[in-house]
């Protein structure tokens, strides 16, 4: 088999500080012995090649992890090639002033320079406003793409930007009321909500 590593109640620090920059309940890295031998042997500038990353509950704080960013020595940030991918359930990103909770994210693989695909989902909060998000909704409901070019032309959408949740609410209420008026041969409120209740 190939080698595996399971760390739990993991707290990460950038030495001399106080804030985790990362935080998890549990934390799989799954490496094939092409990149074990490629450290062992001073390789270790080359490739980086990793089978399997798994995160249960972390806690990514935005700040702790710019800071630790901002203070390492210039040079060319090495993206791994997954090649079983990377999967994080229960997750949070936390940053001064703005949290996404309930993070999902599922990716089947990641080669540096190629295109991929991935699933991920949370709720963006910031003060009382709270967003869900699902980013790979549009698979899932294939209407989204067709609303979402409309949405993108519109005349009081001058930079054509996507659907955001509120626009998006508020067309599926409006939906909901239409489809409920339509099958209440009604626009009697007692009778569309008579329908929509059953």
């Amino acid at each position: 088999g190939k080698p595996m590593l399971v760390v739990r109640n993991v707290v990460a620090r950038q030495p001399g500080t106080a804030q985790p920059l990362l935080r998890a309940d549990r934390i799989l890295l799954s490496l094939p012995w092409s990149t074990i031998r490629g450290f062992g042997s001073g390789g270790g500038d080359g490739a980086l090649t990793v089978d399997r990353i798994e995160l249960d509950r972390p806690v990514i704080d935005v700040d702790a992890m710019q800071h630790w960013l901002r203070s390492r020595p210039p040079g060319k940030t090495r993206i791994p090639t997954l090649t079983k991918g990377l999967h994080a359930t229960d997750g949070s990103i936390v940053a001064i002033g703005w949290t996404i909770t309930g993070v999902e994210l599922d990716l089947p693989t990641l080669h540096p320079g190629q295109a991929t695909t991935a699933r991920a989902s949370g709720r963006y909060r910031n003060g009382d406003l709270q967003v869900p998000f699902a980013l790979d909704m549009a698979n899932k409901k294939p209407m989204i793409k067709p609303i979402n070019e409309l949405f993108k032309k519109m005349k009081d959408n001058p930079g054509g930007r996507d659907i955001s949740d509120v626009p998006a609410r508020a067309f599926t209420g409006f939906i909901v009321l239409a489809d409920a008026i339509n099958r209440a041969k009604s626009v009697n409120p007692e009778e569309i909500r008579s329908v929509d209740a059953g």
